[in-house]
């Protein structure tokens, strides 16, 4: 529509740039779109005949701006947008929320849990904030104690939400609270697949307890999750709960056999590199 003749032949206005940034962002144009953007800037101030798109005069053009730039990997220049659009609107959630992406995609995830910490503060009801904190958490093991915390605070407000309780239950096993995981990873808020059990086997080795039987059809799968659970154990210096484990590779032979001939195999290599 807008390469028309008609569309053409007269000037645009702020609201026309705003209109047809958003389309070039659909048509993941995002060097166009970072254009019209700044064309919407620039007038949005101006006087114009038609009515005005009164999201113009708020977070939206300098917070589309920013998400143009992001995805040229123009990060400065994107920092820079989406804090002239809190300038422009301090409260905009949406920008805030994708402003805390971009942080965290950057490498500053420490700033982006500022930001969702002043979101979930306004509004506790906003699951979607909690379970990104909960992913940011989950990244890296310094987290974990914080973590703590916030998905308490997060099951607390969004309590039938399986997303945030398997961000808690992960959460405390990653932090060697395996009892206190187990009965989440066991209910029905989690849905049952190979990750899930694998979680429930390794609380159970931790608890003492050895009550799962896996069926031969699905025990090389759950092993494979295993494997994956304690390269991330590993990862987040979860080291009693590996110790546990490998004291206890007996018993989990009659579980997950599989898992265990991985475990063995991994062992006597890393001792022959060792070695050598």
């Amino acid at each position: 529509m807008w390469d028309t003749p008609l569309a053409k032949a007269c000037p645009m206005t702020a609201s026309h740039h705003f209109l047809l940034g958003l389309a070039n962002m659909e048509l993941k144009q995002p060097a166009a779109a970072a254009e019209q953007f700044r064309q919407c800037l620039s007038k949005r101030a101006r006087p114009a005949l038609s009515p005005i798109n009164p999201e113009i005069l708020g977070a939206g053009p300098n917070h589309l701006l920013a998400l143009a730039l992001a995805a040229q990997k123009q990060n400065d220049a994107a920092a820079a947008a989406f804090r002239e659009a809190l300038v422009d609107d301090p409260k905009s959630r949406p920008a805030r929320l994708d402003f805390a992406r971009f942080q965290f995609e950057r490498g500053d995830a420490l700033e982006a849990l500022k930001l969702l910490n002043e979101l979930v503060a306004e509004n506790p009801q906003d699951a979607l904030v909690w379970q990104f904190g909960g992913q940011i958490i989950l990244s890296r093991p310094e987290f974990l104690e914080f973590g703590r915390d916030w998905t308490a605070e997060a099951i607390k407000n969004h309590p039938q939400d399986s997303a945030i309780i398997s961000q808690r239950a992960e959460v405390l096993l990653l932090s060697q609270d395996a009892p206190a995981a187990l009965p989440l990873w066991s209910s029905e808020a989690i849905p049952a697949s190979p990750r899930q059990l694998a979680a429930v086997i390794i609380c159970e080795a931790v608890a003492g307890k050895w009550q799962r039987r896996i069926p031969a059809a699905d025990e090389a799968r759950v092993s494979q999750e295993m494997l994956k659970w304690c390269r991330t154990l590993i990862a987040m210096r979860a080291n009693d709960v590996i110790g546990t484990l490998t004291a206890n590779l007996e018993k989990l032979r009659e579980v997950v056999p599989s898992f265990v001939g991985f475990w063995e195999a991994a062992s006597k290599e890393a001792s022959q590199v060792a070695i050598a």
